[in-house]
C-alpha cells in the first residue's frame, strides 16, 4: 500500500471515532503535507475550511507561495469591481495590442493571429478564468491598470496576504532568467488568504462584487476544466467545484515552483461548501506525482468530513 493510501486509511478510521471535525481534518493534512515533503521535498501549502461547520485545519497556511495562474482570480475580481462601478462594461469591445500576446496557452493569442483584434470584455474574463487564457490575463491587468489596482480591490475587500506585481509575461521572463516566481513576494499569496478570496465570491459573504458579478465568475469558476487530474481527481464523481488551478515550469535542477489547485467543493449533494486551497511548491516529482498529491489531498478531505 502506497503512503498516500495509508495516509487516506488512517483519515477514515479517524472518521469513525469520537474525535472532532477539525482534529480528523488537520490529521488528513498533516500526513498529505507530510507525504509531500517526504516524496517529493515539496512544501505543501492547505487550508482547507469546511464552510458549514466552521472546522478548519492547514499546513504552512500562513505563508506566502507563488501564484503562477492563480493570480487570475483576483485579477479578475478587480475587472468586475470595475464593472460594478460602471467603468467598465460586459459587452465593451477591448483591443488585444502586440504586447499582450503570450503564444503559450492562449485561444486569444490563436485568434489574434488569425486577424481578430477585439475581444467582448465578458469574453476575455471568461477565458482567462475557465481556460487560464495568458493573453487575455495580461489584456486585462493592463486596461485595469496593473498590480496597484489589483492591490486596491484586494484591500477594498478586507483581503490580506495576497500580492500581485507581475503579468503572464513578466512571470515567464523571471522563469527563463532561471529566478524564482516566489522571490520577493512577487505574485504569491497566503493558503488562508486564499481560501479568504474564495469564501467571499463563491458564497458571495461579504463579496467585493455585486451579485451578477459574483454569478458570473463563480460560473466560469465552476466551467473550469484545468487540472482534471489534482482536487476533481480527488473528489466524488458529479461534485461541483468552482476552482483555479496554477502552474509553473520546471527548473534545471528538476523543481517545480507551483502545482497549485484552489476552489470551493460543494459535497453532500451540493449542500456541504468545503474551500481547499493546494499549493504545492518546490516539487520534483513528475507532473503526474504533483497533480496525484493533490487528488489526495481531496480525497483525504472527504473521508475526514464524512
Amino acid at each position: 500500500m502506497s503512503r498516500i493510501a495509508v495516509a487516506v486509511l488512517a483519515v477514515a478510521l479517524l472518521g469513525a471515532s469520537p474525535q472532532t471535525e477539525a482534529t480528523r481534518l488537520q490529521a488528513a493534512v498533516t500526513a498529505v503535507a507530510a507525504h509531500a515533503k517526504a516524496t517529493s521535498g515539496a512544501r505543501f501549502g492547505i487550508a482547507v475550511w469546511d464552510v458549514k461547520t466552521g472546522a478548519r485545519a492547514g499546513a504552512y497556511s500562513g505563508q506566502g507561495f507563488p501564484l503562477a495562474s492563480a493570480f487570475k482570480l483576483p485579477l479578475a475580481m478587480t475587472v468586475l469591481e470595475r464593472v460594478d462601478a460602471g467603468k467598465l462594461a460586459l459587452d465593451r469591445r477591448v483591443t488585444v495590442l502586440p504586447h499582450d500576446i503570450v503564444a503559450y496557452a492562449s485561444s486569444v493569442a490563436d485568434d489574434y493571429a488569425k486577424g481578430t483584434r477585439t475581444f467582448a470584455l465578458v469574453d476575455l474574463v471568461t477565458r482567462m478564468v475557465r481556460d487560464s487564457d495568458n493573453t487575455a490575463a495580461d489584456t486585462l491587468y493592463r486596461i485595469v491598470g496593473g498590480s496597484p489596482a489589483i492591490d486596491a480591490a484586494l484591500a477594498r475587500a478586507g483581503i490580506a496576504g495576497i500580492t500581485v506585481r507581475t503579468d503572464e509575461a513578466g512571470l515567464h521572463r523571471d522563469f527563463v532568467a532561471g529566478r524564482s516566481y516566489a522571490r520577493g513576494g512577487d505574485n504569491s499569496a497566503t493558503p488562508d488568504a486564499y481560501a479568504t478570496l474564495l469564501e467571499k465570491i463563491v458564497l458571495d459573504r461579504a463579496s467585493p462584487l455585486k451579485p451578477d458579478s459574483t454569478l458570473l465568475l463563480t460560473s466560469v469558476l465552476t466551467e473550469s476544466q484545468t487540472g482534471t487530474h489534482r482536487l476533481r481527481a480527488g473528489l466524488p464523481p458529479g461534485t461541483r467545484l468552482a476552482h483555479k488551478t496554477g502552474t509553473s515550469g520546471r527548473y534545471p535542477n528538476g523543481a517545480v515552483d507551483a502545482t497549485n489547485d484552489a476552489g470551493m467543493a460543494f459535497l453532500a449533494g451540493g449542500t456541504r461548501p468545503v474551500i481547499i486551497v493546494a499549493f504545492l511548491n518546490g516539487a520534483r516529482g513528475t507532473d503526474e506525482q504533483n497533480d496525484a498529491a493533490i487528488a489526495a489531498l481531496a480525497r483525504a478531505v472527504v473521508q475526514a468530513v464524512r
